[in-house]
């Protein structure tokens, strides 16, 4: 029922401040609460603040969105932060979105995925997806995504370093600091295998037999 529960206004009637639906629906600063919770307001301060006074380190405020269902299930949806916004349309549009969903739900064994989506060319676009401890860029089911080093674009910038802790190989591209450094490294285990010096020459150094008995092409300085 869209009946008033509880209505209440200013002094002079011409604003709802707070009103309760016969429903259960809360508005504040609208009388025609559309959710369960409404607010409503065209200033241009927060809307909505959470504050925590507790001296504790641990005691921050929190947002939980808690999906206490009765059957829980795979790829159930855990929660969901909407950008919602107008188009010239007119109509609207999710904008973005962030989006969780189970995706192992034993005890002790739960995974998870959290995906951020943006709108690209009026789509809603998968952008970024982390899942169970992977990465992915542009890609829904990504595989481990391992940085090691640091990436910086400014004039003091150390280089980027791609590695995997039990893989056999890393790639090293670096920042050019003096005139005879190199400034792109090949590496397999510890042997450097290419590189390009300070002058932009191409060096392939090491000959590498693989298990199969097969040898890679190399050309050494």
């Amino acid at each position: 029922s869209d009946d008033f529960a509880l209505r209440v206004e200013d002094y002079d009637s011409a604003n709802d401040l707070l009103v309760v639906q016969g429903g259960g629906n809360i508005g504040i600063g609208t009388a025609a609460p559309l959710a369960q919770l409404h607010i409503k307001g065209s200033d241009t301060t927060d809307q909505v603040i959470i504050e925590n006074t507790d001296a504790v380190a641990d005691t921050a405020p929190d947002l939980v969105l808690y999906r206490n269902s009765g059957s829980p299930a795979i790829n159930d949806y855990i929660g969901n932060i909407v950008f919602r916004g107008r188009t010239d349309g007119p109509g609207d549009a999710d904008y973005a979105s962030i989006r969780c969903r189970a995706k192992a739900i034993a005890a002790t064994g739960e995974n998870s995925e959290l995906a951020f989506f943006t709108m690209a060319s009026g789509a809603n676009t998968n952008t970024l997806m982390m899942k169970s401890g992977k990465v992915g860029i542009g890609n829904d089911d990504p595989g481990v995504l391992f940085v090691c080093g640091t990436i910086n674009t400014g004039a003091d910038a150390a280089g980027l370093s791609f590695a995997h802790g039990t893989h056999d190989g890393q790639l090293t591209v670096q920042q050019k600091t003096s005139s005879n450094e190199d400034v792109f490294q090949l590496y397999r285990g510890t042997v450097k295998t290419c590189y390009v010096d300070s002058d932009a020459a191409v060096f392939l150094t090491d000959v590498y037999t693989s298990t199969a008995g097969s040898a890679n092409v190399s050309v050494a300085d």
